[in-house]
C-alpha cells in the first residue's frame, strides 16, 4: 500500500464518520444538547489522548502552542464574537465552532504528512501509522458532521465541509511528497507545532463552550455528562488498544 492510497483510506474513514452524523440527523437534532455534549467529549479525548502526548514528545516547544491555541480561542469569543447577552449564544458558538473545524481540517492534513514521513522511512511504520490515523480519524468525521449540525448547516453542506476535512489528509500527503519535502524546513516539528495548536482550540470549544451550552439545554444534567463522558471514552479505548496514532 503506497503512502497516498493509505491517506485516501483515512479520508473514507472520515467520511464514513459524517455519514453516521447525517442518517441520523432527525435524532440529532432532536437531541442537541446530548449531540453538543458527546461532541465536546470527542475533542477532549482526541485533544488530551491523542493530540497533545504526541505532540509534547516530539516537539518540546508543543506545550506553548496548545497555551496559544487556548488563548487564541478565549481572546476572540471576549473580544471578537457575540458575548454577555443570552440570545446571541447561538452565533458566539457558530463562531467558535468555525475555529474547531479548521482545526479539524488542519489536524487532517497533518495526518497526511504523518503519514509521508512514515512512508518514507525504512521501518516499515506505515502500516501501523495508517491504522492509527484510521482508527482516529472516524470519530473525526463524526465530530466535524455533529459541530456543523449543531449549527443547523444542511445535508449537502455538511457532507461538502466535512468531505474538506477527510481530503484533507491525502493533501498533507501529497504537499509532503511534492512540494514540502524540497524547503528547508523541520516539516515533522512544524507539524507538531500545529497539531499542538489545533488541540489548544479543541480544548477550549469543547469544554469551554461546547459542553456549557450542553448543560443549558432541556435535558438533564446525567444525560449530559453521560453523553461527554462517551466521547471521552472513544479516545479512551483507541489510547489503551490502538496506541494513538501509532507513530
Amino acid at each position: 500500500m503506497t503512502a497516498l492510497q493509505s491517506s485516501l483510506l483515512a479520508a473514507l474513514a472520515t467520511l464514513f464518520g459524517g455519514a453516521l452524523v447525517l442518517t441520523a440527523r432527525k435524532w440529532s437534532t432532536a437531541n442537541r444538547a446530548l449531540l453538543l455534549a458527546f461532541t465536546a467529549g470527542v475533542l477532549t479525548g482526541l485533544s488530551f489522548l491523542s493530540i497533545l502526548p504526541e505532540a509534547f514528545e516530539r516537539n518540546e516547544a508543543a506545550p506553548f502552542a496548545v497555551v496559544v491555541g487556548f488563548l487564541v480561542m478565549y481572546l476572540l469569543e471576549r473580544y471578537v464574537l457575540p458575548h454577555d447577552v443570552h440570545h446571541e449564544r447561538e452565533l458566539e458558538l457558530g463562531g467558535l465552532t468555525v475555529m474547531a473545524w479548521f482545526g479539524l481540517l488542519i489536524h487532517s492534513l497533518v495526518d497526511g504528512l504523518a503519514i509521508a514521513s512514515a512512508a518514507a522511512t525504512p521501518a516499515g511504520l506505515l502500516t501501523p501509522v495508517t491504522l492509527g490515523v484510521v482508527l482516529h480519524e472516524l470519530p473525526e468525521g463524526l465530530v466535524a458532521a455533529a459541530l456543523l449540525l449543531a449549527m443547523g448547516y444542511s445535508a449537502p453542506r455538511i457532507l461538502a465541509l466535512t468531505a474538506l476535512v477527510a481530503f484533507a489528509t491525502p493533501l498533507g500527503t501529497l504537499l509532503s511528497t511534492v512540494v514540502l519535502a524540497e524547503l528547508p524546513i523541520d516539516l515533522e516539528s512544524t507539524s507538531y507545532l500545529l497539531t499542538a495548536f489545533a488541540g489548544g482550540t479543541f480544548v477550549y470549544v469543547g469544554v469551554a463552550d461546547m459542553l456549557h451550552q450542553a448543560h443549558e439545554g432541556k435535558h438533564e444534567g446525567s444525560g449530559v455528562t453521560v453523553a461527554f463522558l462517551l466521547g471521552i471514552g472513544l479516545f479512551v479505548i483507541l489510547r489503551l488498544f490502538g496506541h494513538g496514532h501509532g507513530h
